[in-house]
């Protein structure tokens, strides 16, 4: 197992910024929210379960 190049105050220090970012993101519970994916979906369903096959929208 090989040692790490980056030291431990720039591993640590390079995620710094994202502790704001997270607490401002982050959604009270049960809170509705809609995900875009840019993705088309065909689905279907039977009394157990819901299939869909997702493709992505080409521009």
């Amino acid at each position: 197992m090989g040692g790490s190049a980056i030291s431990g105050s720039d591993n640590s220090g390079s995620m710094a910024g994202f502790a704001a970012f997270d607490t401002n993101q982050r959604l009270p519970d049960r809170d509705p929210y809609w995900l875009n994916t840019n993705m088309n979906a065909a689905c279907s369903s039977d009394s157990t379960a819901v299939k869909c096959t997702m493709t992505a929208k080409n521009h």
